[in-house]
């Protein structure tokens, strides 16, 4: 497998492609939004414009915060999900399907279990295209609201310590961070099984962009870090197959006492969905940044679609 990265102006298909100066621009004004020093009617989207979301897979926090971001800029939303599920299967070609979409819309959200398809449909269409979720590659939006939420709760990022706890070989949402933070060369602890560590190919990406990873199958090595940032490990789509799934999913399940001894100016995240590698008991734990990071990443899909839009303040 290769990562393949556009160099495209407008589309947002990796964090490889994104500069940390844009990243910081696209956080910045996130924030603005967050503490409502920037209102809807202070955007000037016109004329009216539509944003058509392909969502192959299901979503319920991605899609709809995509879709709430849209409504609060004052754009409409179409969605194309059902229609490129029937022309798949009525054996239109993804040319054909492309083409006629880019007619409807001014920009594609996409989430889809093939990694390529982000790509392949960026390469057809003169619109942007937004890396909602390609298979266990990437998750780029999630990426820049994590690092909203830990920008806010660590202001100096310089030799941050994060911990990535769970079944990483299949967590785009861990890909995506650990290639985001790797030029502020964090040092990054994967808690896990060996055998379900993040794939070497972003390992190697990322240690090349600053970052340095060490390995621990225990969680209390991770007491002393700045984030502990926990994925799955629970569900059997986190595993490859029922019978990865069979073997590794209890080693998932952690004790709520490690709470007791983690450092108080900790943040602990998850994307969500959650199984029970981390129980809801830890939600009035006021390290817990879980509601932090779904309150981020609206704000932080609302600055995107504002830019790729062509919204002026």
């Amino acid at each position: 497998m290769s990562i393949q990265v556009e160099t495209t102006v407008n589309s947002i298909l990796s964090v490889l492609q994104l500069p940390m100066q844009q990243v910081e621009e696209i956080v910045a004004l996130a924030h603005k939004i967050l503490e409502n020093n920037l209102l809807p009617q202070q955007f000037n989207l016109q004329p009216k414009r539509i944003v058509g979301l392909i969502f192959e897979q299901p979503s319920h926090r991605t899609k709809n915060s995509f879709s709430s971001a849209a409504m609060w800029l004052g754009a409409n939303i179409l969605d194309l999900s059902d229609s490129y599920r029937d022309s798949r299967l009525r054996g239109e070609s993804l040319s054909d399907f492309c083409h006629t979409a880019e007619c409807y819309v001014d920009c594609l959200v996409v989430r889809s279990s093939n990694s390529e398809l982000i790509t392949q449909i960026n390469e057809l269409v003169k619109i942007p295209v937004i890396n909602a979720g390609n298979g266990h590659n990437e998750h780029p939006t999630q990426a820049i609201a994590d690092f909203s939420v830990i920008q806010k709760n660590c202001p100096d990022l310089k030799n941050l310590k994060i911990s990535l706890i769970g079944c990483l070989q299949t967590s785009r949402c861990a890909n995506s961070l650990a290639l985001l933070l790797a030029p502020l060369q964090p040092r990054i602890l994967m808690i896990c099984p060996s055998e379900l560590a993040l794939k070497q190919e972003y390992q190697s990406i990322a240690q090349n962009r600053g970052a340095t990873f060490q390995h621990s199958l225990s969680l209390s090595d991770a007491l002393n870090d700045d984030v502990l940032y926990f994925t799955g490990g629970t569900f059997l789509e986190d595993f490859a197959d029922i019978s990865e799934y069979e073997r590794y999913h209890q080693w998932f399940t952690f004790p709520l006492a490690f709470l007791k001894d983690l450092s108080p100016q900790a943040t602990i995240l998850h994307p969500l969905p959650r199984g029970f590698e981390l129980s809801s008991d830890v939600d009035n734990d006021r390290r817990v940044g879980i509601f932090d990071q779904v309150r981020h990443g609206l704000a932080v899909r609302k600055a995107i679609l504002a830019n790729l839009l062509g919204a002026m303040l």
